[in-house]
């Protein structure tokens, strides 16, 4: 279903297309260190020390990083061609970060960042103009209400 040419896709949709430009730079950073580390056979930085505490096998961490690399390209692309299927992944990214900023906050850490940012992303990918254009709301907002 092709998007018709006259939705013109919102200003904080390109922004969180490019906002998802920066886990995906960070995560092909974290397997270049590792491998870089590897090779000049010292110990790996601490960026994936907690995950070497979940995942014994380095190629395991490799592919894990390199599945979440496609999952954030395929929103990004998604997200600019405005299709629904996207703004859906990234609703679930977005809970998932928020909980995962919840379970860090209970164990002493201060997410406060990405807390803001994921609330103002989902705030923000439920206005009425960006739920119409991913095509999600076709009704005007004065008579949702109505019966």
């Amino acid at each position: 279903m092709e998007k018709a040419a006259s939705v013109k896709r919102p200003f904080g949709v390109t922004v969180i297309v490019v906002l998802q430009l920066v886990p995906i730079l960070m995560l092909t950073m974290n397997p270049a260190m590792a491998l870089f580390a590897r090779m000049i056979n010292t110990p790996s930085t601490q960026l994936f020390s907690l995950a070497r505490q979940w995942l014994a096998n380095p190629y395991l961490i490799l592919a894990v990083q390199g599945g979440l690399i496609f999952l954030q390209l395929a929103i990004g692309v998604g997200l600019w061609r405005l299709r629904r299927w996207a703004w859906f992944l990234l609703m679930i990214q977005v809970g998932v970060g928020m909980a995962t900023n919840l379970w860090l906050y209970f164990n002493g850490n201060r997410p406060y960042l990405g807390m803001l940012i994921n609330v103002v992303t989902v705030l923000y990918l439920n206005l009425h103009e960006v739920q119409q254009a991913f095509g999600h709301r076709q009704e005007s907002p004065d008579n949702v209400w109505t019966t």
